[in-house]
């Protein structure tokens, strides 16, 4: 558990530097966010949230552009802590997505209660809603869930640009996938937004 929190730490730590570097060198990448996922073992410790607000003010963060993400599942072991949990992070100005949404069979008045800013829905669905009617509907539900409460819903799983388009006409706001691009090392995705703005291939949308 000491190792997992300490890489988890690290990780918080230095998706944070980066997204300030950018900010402070480019005043178009001023609405990006940055994503991190915790661990069940980071959702625990205790100096958890002291960590995290710590990070933020040292790189001057506005609030929500560190985007932290847990999945469903591992909310749903002790959802009231980590409701309590989630509810601190968000109070010291951290952004907070439901990963991998669908698997874990959550209940939606815990789903109501908790501080969230986004839904990721779970690749399986986005991958076979094309031959499955079953993971079509629940794709289709979960924009309107989002859209009701209020959240910003991702695909998770984009791979190819019939995909992306065909997401982003059902209402989807965001496409996470190698359909965009694989991970990219830090100087290559500072160019990666200009390239595919300029082929009409990465709508952004500013933090509200």
């Amino acid at each position: 558990m000491g190792l997992i929190a300490d890489l988890g730490h690290h990780m918080v730590s230095a998706a944070a530097k980066q997204l300030a570097a950018w900010h402070r060198r480019r005043s178009a990448f001023s609405a990006l966010s940055i994503n991190v996922n915790l661990s069940i073992d980071e959702l625990e410790r205790p100096e958890l949230v002291t960590d995290v607000a710590a990070v933020i003010r040292r790189n001057s963060l506005p609030s929500g552009a560190l985007k932290l993400e847990i999945t469903e599942g591992e909310i749903m072991r002790d959802p009231d802590r980590a409701t309590r949990v989630l509810t601190a992070l968000r109070q010291v100005g951290a952004g907070l997505a439901l990963d991998d949404f669908g698997t874990g069979f959550s209940s939606l008045s815990y789903l109501s209660r908790l501080p969230l800013d986004s839904l990721k829905i779970d690749r399986y669905f986005v991958r076979t809603m094309s031959v499955n009617e079953g993971s079509a509907t629940i794709v289709r539900s979960v924009i309107k869930l989002g859209r009701d409460l209020k959240l910003e819903t991702v695909a998770e799983g984009v791979e190819t640009a019939v995909m992306a388009q065909t997401l982003s006409a059902l209402g989807f706001d965001y496409g996470q996938g190698f359909g965009y691009s694989p991970a990219l090392p830090a100087h290559e995705a500072e160019v990666y937004p200009d390239e595919a703005l300029g082929h009409g291939l990465a709508p952004l949308r500013a933090r509200g």
